[in-house]
């Protein structure tokens, strides 16, 4: 967030009833949790979603397909940028003559650190958690790629990231190889205002053997929101 846009939603938040100061107060207190030098720009995003996603596993007739709905949280300190999730999904087989659902709890965490203006390196894990009587799908993995982001217009940014899995842990067994990580992202909204909508599509490939027969698991999903700077 630029210092014009910090500025517009100071005094917005200041104007719906919250002292000025204080809001200045609780940005600084954040800056400095964060280990930000003095002066530069802090923010705070909180989003919410809808999701639509797919889950392979083995055979394209073994696909799972449903809905969910995600939380998150950014902090943007420059240089440094960290940001957290949540969502819930319910999903079932896509073949007709198939029934019953499973439902999936995810979480997730990533940090990025700029290296060169808006490209940074990025840091994450990932863990996937289903019902007890399906806790042979729960899985966690690692990644480690590049995030790049740009402003498009002065009401659009754009960002992609591209990741490699070196790490991945199955509930039912199995290893893998290296997998990739996918993803990009539109957010669109007036560049003063604190509401922004959001546009995600999200892409994870992982080849697991088990027992030397191959099992490869295929997410990918897509997301769409809203997105609120509290500073």
């Amino acid at each position: 967030m630029n210092a014009r846009r910090m500025r517009s939603l100071l005094h917005r938040q200041a104007g719906a009833g919250l002292p000025l100061g204080l809001v200045r107060w609780a940005a600084m207190a954040v800056a400095g949790l964060g280990g930000a030098s003095p002066g530069t720009a802090q923010s705070l995003y909180l989003e919410v979603q809808g999701d639509r996603s797919t889950f392979n596993e083995a055979l394209a007739d073994d696909r799972l397909t449903g809905f969910g709905a995600a939380g998150s949280a950014r902090w943007d300190g420059g240089t440094w940028e960290v940001e957290g999730e949540v969502a819930w999904r319910s999903m079932s087989p896509a073949a007709e003559d198939r029934d019953g659902s499973v439902t999936f709890l995810s979480g997730g965490v990533r940090g990025r650190y700029a290296v060169w203006r808006t490209l940074s390196v990025e840091l994450g894990w990932e863990s996937r958690t289903a019902d007890p009587q399906f806790a042979a799908q729960d899985l966690g993995m690692a990644l480690l790629g590049l995030h790049y982001g740009t402003q498009l217009t002065s009401l659009a940014d754009l960002w992609v990231r591209g990741a490699a899995i070196p790490f991945s842990s199955f509930n039912g067994g199995g290893e893998a190889s290296i997998g990739i990580g996918l993803g990009m992202g539109l957010r669109v909204g007036p560049p003063t205002a604190a509401w922004r909508a959001v546009l995600e599509y999200g892409f994870r490939r992982i080849d697991r053997t088990v027992r030397d027969v191959d099992v490869p698991i295929q997410v990918e999903g897509i997301r769409i929101g809203v997105e609120y700077a509290v500073f």
